[in-house]
């Protein structure tokens, strides 16, 4: 399970000094509101949440499997090397061993593009629901996607000029930011594996070299939830209320 935190020793999202985090159980609770999500839970494992600054496509197919699209530029090499270690932690199709070439990516892309996940309604069903809500991040998580995961809910994807595919052997979620998106993964890995993804995924230029540097720094990712904006680095619970 994710773990939301309100306790933040010595600065915010973008500190890189130690952090404490408090689990919030019950997300409707206003007396501990959440404000930062954390890839890692009580045990030391990670379920990975990931700050996107690509456009990204969200596709969830008839067969029951997700397909992540980003618009990436990368080297050959590096995507390669990507797939081969979302391959080793099952996070991506075993089968997926060569990829699409840029021709077949742009005629793939354009078939998914038309029923992609709406991300935005995700989003505002998080951000309507969370201060009502009886239970955890991931559970509501997991409700947000399970209610857009339809053909009827899906919209056209972004434009891709170089898009590249990830077929996920895992659940998704994609949710917007102030302005990027958020990729929660519903696997469990351990830390040096979480660690390899993150820096595949920097050296496909997929995550920013600041986000993974972070996340290597303090050995999590860190995520505000859709309700929490960008400000101050220490927000009190009277703050947070008022802007819920």
């Amino acid at each position: 399970m994710y773990v939301t935190s309100t306790k933040v020793i010595n600065g915010g999202y973008d500190c890189k000094e130690e952090e404490t985090f408090t689990p919030v159980e019950n997300l409707g609770n206003p007396t501990n509101p959440a404000i930062l999500v954390t890839s890692r839970d009580a045990n030391g494992l990670h379920r990975p949440a990931l700050d996107i600054d690509v456009p990204i496509a969200w596709v969830h197919r008839s067969d029951g499997t997700d397909h992540i699209w980003v618009d990436v530029k990368c080297s050959e090499r590096a995507y390669n090397h990507l797939l081969q270690v979302l391959r080793e932690f099952r996070i991506i199709d075993a089968a997926y061993t060569k990829p699409l070439t840029t021709d077949e990516a742009e005629a793939c892309y354009a078939l998914d593009r038309e029923t992609t996940i709406d991300s935005k309604a995700v989003t505002a069903y998080m951000k309507a629901m969370a201060p009502l809500f009886r239970g955890s991040f991931d559970q509501l998580l997991r409700e947000a996607a399970h209610h857009y995961t339809t053909p009827v809910d899906s919209v056209p994807g972004p434009e891709m000029r170089h898009p590249k595919l990830l077929p996920l052997h895992v659940g998704a979620v994609v949710v917007d930011s102030t302005s990027n998106h958020h990729l929660y993964l519903d696997t469990i890995l351990s830390w040096d594996g979480y660690a390899r993804v993150l820096f595949a995924l920097k050296r496909a230029k997929i995550i920013e070299r600041g986000y993974f540097s972070m996340g290597i720094q303090r050995r999590a990712t860190l995520l505000r939830p859709p309700w929490a904006h960008k400000g101050p680095a220490k927000q009190s619970v009277e703050e947070f209320l008022a802007n819920r």
